[in-house]
Order: structure tokens, then C-alpha cells, then sequence
């Protein structure tokens, strides 16, 4: 939003210049797109439990911040328009030059400011910095929050959505409509902006996410304007011209989709696991598990009454498996040779990944309800203690040393515990990115490969240390991932964007973007297969349904007939 006319920078203006600044009108969408009650769900009120949990996790966060972030945030603070796009299209991207785009990108900049300043009238939302004096000095702007505090009303209680965050995530979904072959980077780049606001100190996470939100719906309605169609070609005309349409080189891998297993029905799917050896693909189906042949994808059987079923764990050599049923706070323990259970027993509560580990022959279940994760003998079949995770954990892996790393989702931290003490040993923040799903390891160079779902990117970490040493975008909505360690490829599948992004690890602290393949929107987890290197993943056609109230997440609905195991091979 240029010539200083954006929503935090007005703070940063004088009193007479503040007065005569116009306020911006809507040029294409109208007042009814953008109404705030009907697409965003009210911030958590102040003083409320959850909004101080965010202001705990707002300055664990700060305390992971490194100087180099922080002054990447506060250059993004200090460019609210297209230009912080360049860091990632480079410097053929250069709006003085691009008068076309740099017209389109200017519309959409003014019709989402009005939407996230509309926004914040309607929330009235008061800045974390404002109500705790502790984040004044840590803020990029310590004065403006010091002058926002001592008036009432203003820029003070502007805090949801965030106005920045809202520009990115418009433009950069205008952007990669424009430049396809560059979406993946331009769409990290928003979320990296983004997080900018919380490095900054200035927003809640809570505050990011409604201007994701509100930037998808601007961006996509604008996408779609009519009146804005003879702008849009013209920019793509221009951007072709100036060669900005050419993606950055990868390194292919051969892999695409070969087939597909169909399955059917209309319920709900997660994870998806393989037992290798006995060529059976395991699906998790809501209130079943089906069992497939993974080389012709004929139904084998049903694993039945496994309400809100996750995953499937398989103790190797004691022909039993685990299904996590999240509906009923349970697992069902079963004979792998004939699908019958045996028994269920009660775990933590909303149990989702679960996981073997062979030395202690004990199955883990990572507890989104009860924040902790339940340790079971996979002999006896009893939960013989817990892990006090002290968050939700998504994927697990079982490293050198013996231990056992898991994503904590909600904390954008890994843990390291034994399966023998069940005592957590390690805990490492992330700090580049947030909400972790998919983790996969490399056991020969002790490297943990991390896939972050609100700022869609891989991390590279040390297992030993903690250390980043590096990350990369990756496709929207990646909830797993996997390596294979003959063709040192790791793979993340990304069910937000349909695709599994794929990187290859060259040496211990080196990795190249090795492209993306091509699946289905909704596949976002797999099960890959060491035998024959191919990934299995699971995916249907998904319909999204408003729901009344604006506080939850829209319904949703599988096609019947659509839901199938996606093979993806060479």
C-alpha cells in the first residue's frame, strides 16, 4: 500500500497529516465480500485463557528470534506493498518498470486494505505490545506502540487481522496466479511476511491467521472480478514479456502418478501406512481402516469400529497392529493375519499419529486432547505410562540415538524423548516456521527434514543440536513426509496444493529443490515403500460447505465414488 496510506503506518504519521488522509473505497469488490462478521471468527476476548496462552507462545517465540530475523522482519515492516515480493521473483521484478502489474497489484492492495481495515474497526482487537509493556522494546516500532498506548482507540486496538499480513497473503495469491511456475515461492514468501508480524512483535498468531484467511478470500474474489479480467491479461502479457514466467530450475526426479487404487464411500481419511514385507497398504477411513494389496490395490479387508481413526502402527514380527481412534479415546489392537480385534484400550485424549517402536516393542499415541503421548506394550496390550509432551504431536520418527523425535504442531517445536523413560531429553524450537506436521530423518547424517504447515516450507535440522541449517518452500497444506535413503530424496506430501515437493540431500548440510509432483488437492499424507520406492496417497474430490457458525471451519463433504489411493512412482 503505497505513499504511507497503509493501516500500522498511520500511527507513524502527525496528527494534521493523519486528518488529511482520505480513507480508501473499495475499486472492484463490494462492502457485502468483505464483511468482517461473516468471514472471520471473533479474536479471543482479552483476559480470556486463550489469549494468554497466545501471549505465552507470542514471546516463546521472540526468544528464538536471531538478529538476521529480526531485521528481515523489520524490513518487511517497512515494505507493505508488491516489492517484498522481489526477495523472491528477483530483480526483473521491479514494479517501475512493470506498469501493468504494478496498476493490478495496486488495485488489489487497496481493496485488501479496506477489508483488513473494516476488519479491525469491527474487532477492535488491542495489540499484544499495548497490553504488556514487557514487548514494547521488543517491538519494530517501540515508539509507535508507546504512543498507541497513551490515546485511546487508534492504532492501539488494530490488531486483528494484521494489515500486513493481509496484503501478503492477497497479493501473493494474485501473484502466483500470474506466475504459476513461481507460486510455490511466492506463496512461502506471504507466509514468511507473515511471521514477520510476530518476529516484529506487533501481532498474535492468532492475528496471521485471520489474514490468511481474509487474503485468500480477497485475493481469489478478485481473481474473479469481471471488471478486473482486462487488467489481469495485461499484466500476464507484461510478466511473459520480461521473462518473469520462467520458473526456477529443479532438478527432476522422474516420479509422477501411474494409477490409483479406487476405494469409495464418503467418510473422512488420515494416515495412511504400509507393511512392506506383506505387500498390504493400510487406510485410515473414519470408522475403519482398509486394507489393500499395495501392488494391485484389491481390497483385502476391513478393520472395523475404529471411531475417528488417524493412524495404523504395526509391532513387526508380532503380527499385531494399533489404530488410534481419536472418536472414542481408544485403540483397537488387531491381528494383522486376520484383521480381527483383540481388544481396546483406553489412551490419552484425541489420540491422532501413532507409532512402533521395536527395541521396547511399544506403540506411542500422540494426544491432541490430553497434550501428551501414551506408551503401550505392544505384548500385554496395557499403556504402561505417558509422555508429558506438553503439546500435540503430529508426525514421529525413531532416531540413532535410540530416541524418539516428534513434531509438537501447536508449540513449532520438536521434543526428543525415550521410549524407555518416557522422559522428554530435548526440546528444539524451530523459529523460521510454525505449525510442523510431517517430519522424516536420514539416520546416516542424524538429519531431521521438518514440514511446516502455516508457513508452508522444509526445515533441515541437526537431531544432535537443534541447529537449523536450513529451509525451503514447499506446497500448501503438507500434513507428512518421508526419505528414502537410496536416492536421498525427501518428500513432503502437500494435500493444500496437490502436490508432493520433493528435495534431494546432497551432503549432510546441503539440499536442493529436486521439483514437485503432481497429485490431487486433498492428498496430504502418504505412505512410502522402501521396497519398490513408490508413495501411496490417499485423496478424494472434497466439497466445502459454510457453516452458520463464523467461529468454525466449513464442512466437509466427499464426493462418493471419488476417494481412491493415489500410486505415484516412475
Amino acid at each position: 500500500m503505497k505513499n504511507l496510506v497503509t493501516i500500522l503506518f498511520f500511527a507513524a504519521l502527525t496528527p494534521a497529516v493523519f486528518a488529511q488522509s482520505a480513507p480508501k473505497k473499495l475499486r472492484f469488490l463490494m462492502q457485502a465480500d468483505i464483511n468482517p462478521a461473516r468471514l472471520l471468527p471473533p479474536p479471543p476476548a482479552d483476559g480470556s485463557e486463550v489469549q494468554k496462552q497466545e501471549l505465552a507462545d507470542l514471546k516463546r517465540l521472540l526468544k528464538t528470534r536471531t538478529p538476521e530475523r529480526f531485521a528481515q522482519a523489520k524490513w518487511d515492516d517497512a515494505h507493505e506493498d508488491a516489492s517484498a515480493f522481489a526477495t523472491v521473483l528477483g530483480p526483473e521484478f521491479d514494479l517501475k518498470k512493470l506498469p501493468a502489474t504494478s496498476k493490478l497489484l495496486a488495485d488489489v492492495e487497496n481493496d485488501q486494505s479496506v477489508a483488513a481495515s473494516t476488519a479491525k474497526e469491527y474487532f477492535h482487537r488491542v495489540f499484544a505490545a499495548v497490553l504488556d509493556p514487557s514487548l514494547t522494546d521488543l517491538n519494530c516500532d517501540p515508539e509507535g506502540v508507546r504512543s498507541a498506548g497513551s490515546r485511546p482507540g487508534g492504532r492501539g486496538r488494530r490488531s486483528y487481522p494484521s494489515g500486513h499480513a493481509t496484503m501478503g497473503y492477497s497479493v501473493g495469491l494474485v501473484l502466483a496466479a500470474l506466475l504459476p511456475e513461481n507460486a510455490q515461492a511466492i506463496e512461502a514468501r506471504a507466509a514468511d511476511y507473515a511471521l514477520s508480524r510476530e518476529f516484529c512483535a506487533e501481532h498474535y498468531h492468532s492475528d496471521v491467521e485471520a489474514s490468511h484467511a481474509l487474503g485468500v478470500v480477497v485475493g481469489s474474489a478478485l481473481l474473479n472480478n469481471a471488471a478486473l479480467q482486462p487488467e489481469i491479461a495485461a499484466a500476464k502479457t507484461e510478466l511473459k514479456a520480461a521473462h518473469l514466467t520462467k520458473g526456477a530450475s529443479t532438478v527432476p526426479t522422474g516420479y509422477r502418478v501411474t494409477g490409483n487404487y479406487p476405494v469409495g464411500g464418503t467418510q473422512t481419511w488420515d494416515y495412511a501406512s504400509i507393511d512392506s514385507s506383506a505387500r498390504r497398504l493400510y487406510i485410515s477411513h473414519q470408522t475403519q481402516v482398509e486394507v489393500l494389496n499395495a501392488d494391485s490395490g484389491k481390497a483385502i479387508g476391513t478393520i472395523a469400529d475404529t471411531p475417528g481413526v488417524h493412524g495404523i502402527a504395526l509391532a513387526t514380527g508380532m503380527n499385531r497392529g494399533f489404530t488410534s481412534n481419536g472418536s472414542e479415546n481408544k485403540v483397537s489392537i488387531f491381528d494383522t493375519r486376520t484383521l480381527a480385534l483383540i481388544s481396546k484400550i483406553d489412551v490419552g485424549t484425541g489420540p491422532d499419529g501413532i507409532y512402533y517402536e521395536p527395541r521396547t516393542k511399544r506403540v506411542f499415541t500422540n494426544n491432541h486432547g490430553s497434550h501428551d503421548i501414551s506408551a503401550i506394550d505392544a505384548g500385554s496390550g496395557r499403556v504402561v505410562g505417558t509422555v508429558k509432551a506438553e503439546g500435540d504431536g503430529e508426525q514421529a520418527v525413531i532416531a540413532a540415538d535410540g530416541m524418539i523425535y516428534v513434531n509438537l504442531e501447536d508449540k513449532a517445536e520438536v521434543i526428543a524423548f525415550d521410549p524407555e523413560s518416557l522422559q522428554v531429553k530435548k526440546r528444539f524450537p524451530i523459529g523460521v516456521a510454525k505449525t510442523p506436521t510431517g517430519l522424516a530423518y536420514d539416520a546416516k547424517t542424524n538429519r531431521l527434514f521438518i514440514g511446516t504447515r502455516s508457513e508452508p516450507r522444509m526445515v533441515a535440522m541437526d537431531a544432535a543440536t537443534g541447529k537449523v541449517l536450513g529451509s525451503f518452500p514447499i506446497g500448501q497444506g503438507v500434513d507428512y513426509a518421508a526419505f528414502d535413503p537410496e536416492a536421498r530424496l525427501i518428500f513432503f506430501s502437500c494435500g493444500g496444493e496437490g502436490v508432493v515437493s520433493v528435495f534431494r540431500e546432497k551432503s549432510a548440510d546441503e539440499f536442493e529443490d529436486a521439483g514437485t509432483i503432481t497429485t490431487q488437492a486433498s492428498a496430504k499424507t502418504m505412505a512410502f515403500d522402501p521396497k519398490t520406492a513408490k508413495i501411496f496417497l490417499p485423496a478424494a474430490q472434497v466439497d466445502m460447505t459454510p457453516v452458520t457458525d463464523v467461529s468454525s471451519r466449513p464442512r466437509r463433504t466427499v464426493r462418493e465414488g471419488t476417494f481412491a489411493v493415489l500410486v505415484v512412482g516412475k
